[in-house]
Order: structure tokens, then sequence, then C-alpha cells
């Protein structure tokens, strides 16, 4: 069941995922594409050494993101498996002990967890944002 739910995440959110890089793509500079040519460099080097280091903060980006989001994804695995053996995550947790077990407390407590834990990924993701815009 888990291996379902991340396939059925990949595949929704490849195109995200997609469209950031290649607008990252486009936006390069072609200039230091032709100055590595003057230089003599082969695709591999150009594609290491200007396109990988060009790409590492929208990848980044979408990783955290798509870190954050993964947290809150109560709707795709419930639909997905109602919540069955090796897919109770947080939010589905959470959702288990308000409402099937009547536990307001305990579920309470796993969604202030799970808020925690979303607080100390939007830090890392706006400490990872602020230094590429520090560093233009």
């Amino acid at each position: 069941a888990l291996a379902l739910v991340i396939v059925f995440a990949a595949w929704r959110y490849f195109p995200f995922a997609m469209l950031m890089i290649l607008a990252r793509l486009q936006a390069l500079d072609q200039t230091l594409y032709e100055a590595a040519d003057v230089d003599g460099a082969g695709e591999l080097a150009k594609f290491r050494y200007i396109t990988l280091p060009e790409l590492r903060y929208v990848m980044g980006a979408i990783f955290l993101l798509r870190l954050i989001w993964t947290f809150n994804k109560f709707d795709d695995i419930w639909l997905l498996t109602g919540g069955g053996f090796g897919t109770n995550v947080l939010p589905v947790l959470t959702y288990q002990f308000s409402f099937r077990l009547n536990d307001f407390g305990k579920g309470a407590a796993s969604a202030m967890i799970l808020l925690l834990l979303l607080i100390v990924f939007l830090a890392v993701y706006i400490g990872v944002v602020m230094r590429r815009v520090d560093e233009e």
C-alpha cells in the first residue's frame, strides 16, 4: 500500500517539478555555454559546471516544498488506502485519533507534533531562499 502511495505522489507532482526545472533551464544565461565552448569544454563538463550549479537552488526548493506538502498529505493517502497498514502517517493518525477513536487529546497532540515538524521544515525552506537572495 505504501508503494502505491509513493508511485501516486510521484506521478501527481512530477509535472510541477519539471515545470520548475524547465523554467530555470530556460532562464540560464547562454553566454556561459558559449564561453565554455570557447574554452573547449565538453557537454559533460558544461552540464557539471554550469547546469547543475544553476539548478541547485531550484532542486532544493522543489525538495523542501514537496517535503512540506507530503507531510500534509491526508486526502491522497486516505482515499487510496483508507489509512491501512503501512500508511499510518501523522495526518492519518491525527484523523484516526480524533474521529475514529474519539480521543481528541491524542489527536490534538499529534496535530501539534505535525505543526512543529512543519515549522522546522518551513524555517529550513526560508533559510534556503534567503541565502539565495543574499548571494545575488
